[in-house]
């Protein structure tokens, strides 16, 4: 990772919160103090970018120790090497735990008391594929080797171990499709990949 793609990546989670605020240095500090998701979120790319090979790699411990003080403080548990594309976005923090094989895609939503992990079942030991402008509702959990297709929403509280189609919004336990409506009404400030 360069330093122009962290900024771009950096720029594209706080475009989800602020929009074109977001452009300026200053918006970016205003929401790194306001907003836990972001703060988080912020030292979890950095601390991504110092794992690289180079010069930077002096800094990494630094880092760490920021980003591990943020998951103790605000209650987020994702790994710093777990692959998450632009626009990721945390609406309230707290309980939130992502297994570091997950894949998320860009413009997602992840809300507070998120669980996202492996099944305890042979043959799912492989963790959910998240695309892009999916919408993860409070207490949701998602296990097991699974696609949640793109612009999906879980509903709150629903428990998701089965594939959920496109634009397809799913709640329950176990998870069934209950509209087709999708997370078009909760997906806002959409990064756009050309941006």
């Amino acid at each position: 990772m360069t330093c122009s793609e962290l900024k771009k990546l950096v720029i594209s989670d706080a475009y989800r919160y602020i929009g074109v605020n977001a452009f300026t240095w200053r918006g970016r500090v205003k929401l790194f103090f306001k907003c836990p998701g972001f703060n988080y979120v912020f030292k979890m790319r950095v601390t991504y970018f110092c794992s690289n090979s180079g010069i930077r790699k002096i800094f990494f411990p630094f880092a760490y120790i920021a980003y591990r003080k943020a998951m103790i403080k605000f209650g987020i548990s994702i790994p710093y090497k777990t692959q998450i594309g632009y626009g990721f976005y945390i609406g309230h923090f707290g309980g939130i735990t992502i297994n570091s094989d997950t894949i998320i895609g860009n413009n997602v939503n992840i809300s507070q008391g998120v669980t996202i992990g492996q099944s305890g079942k042979d043959g799912e030991k492989a963790c959910p594929v998240i695309k892009d402008r999916v919408y993860i509702a409070p207490k949701a959990t998602l296990v097991g080797n699974i696609v949640i297709e793109d612009d999906a929403a879980i509903g709150a509280n629903a428990f998701c171990n089965k594939n959920v189609p496109y634009s397809a919004s799913v709640g329950g336990v176990p998870a069934k499709v209950i509209s087709q409506t999708g997370s078009k009404d909760y997906i806002h400030n959409i990064w756009d990949l050309e941006g």
